[in-house]
C-alpha cells in the first residue's frame, strides 16, 4: 500500500491524501493481513532520491503506529529519478540501463549524500543542460536493509526488478 507519514492531509502536497492515500487504513489492514508490503518510495516532496532517508524514517515511524513490525515488507526502490538542474523539474524515471547508457554517453561527478544516504551524480548534456541522478547502489541500499533490520520488519519488496545495480546483491543476505 501508500506509503504514509501521518494521517494530516495537510503533510503530503497536490492534495494527494485526498486523491489516493488517505484511502488505506494502516489500523484496520494490518488487522486483517499476515504482511503489508508498504510502498515507501515516491517521496511525494523529494527534489533529490526517490526515497530518502529522513523520508522512509517517517514511512517506518509512523507504520509502526499502526502495524506490527513482523507484518511490515518495507517497499524499496530499485530506479532512478532524473533532475534538470536550472529548474528542479522531475525529466525523467529509469533504471540501470538508463544509468548506463548515461555513464557511456557523458562525464560524470559521482556523489554520497550522507543526510539522505543516497547516491547521485550529475552531467553535463550536449545541449549545456546540467542534470543531476539519484539512484539506489549497494552502500544505499545496505543502510536501508539496516534500518529495516532495527525495526525487526519482516522485509522487503522491490520495485521494480530488472531495474537495479548489480551491486545492489552484494548486501542481500
Amino acid at each position: 500500500m501508500i506509503a504514509q507519514i501521518s494521517e494530516n492531509p495537510d503533510d503530503y502536497p497536490k492534495n494527494l491524501w485526498q486523491r489516493i492515500i488517505g484511502v488505506y487504513d494502516y489500523g484496520r489492514l494490518s488487522f486483517s493481513s499476515d504482511f503489508i508490503s508498504i510502498m515507501s518510495y515516491d517521496d511525494p516532496n523529494s527534489i533529490g532520491p526517490v526515497a530518502g532517508y529522513a523520508w522512509l524514517q517517517k514511512v517506518i515511524d509512523f507504520s509502526l503506529t499502526k502495524i506490527q513490525p513482523e507484518k511490515i515488507s518495507l517497499g524499496l526502490a530499485f530506479y532512478y529519478w532524473q533532475w534538470r538542474d536550472i529548474d528542479g523539474k522531475r525529466t525523467g524515471i529509469g533504471g540501470n540501463e538508463g544509468i548506463q547508457n548515461v555513464l557511456k554517453k557523458y562525464k560524470v561527478t559521482f556523489n554520497f549524500d550522507q543526510t539522505e544516504l543516497a547516491p547521485y551524480f550529475h552531467y553535463w548534456s550536449k545541449d549545456g543542460k546540467g542534470y543531476t541522478i539519484w539512484y539506489e547502489n549497494a552502500k544505499s541500499i545496505g543502510q536501508k536493509i539496516t534500518l529495516l533490520k532495527k525495526y525487526k520488519l519482516k522485509g522487503f519488496s522491490a520495485w521494480a526488478l530488472g531495474l537495479e545495480l548489480s551491486s545492489v546483491y552484494t548486501v542481500m543476505k
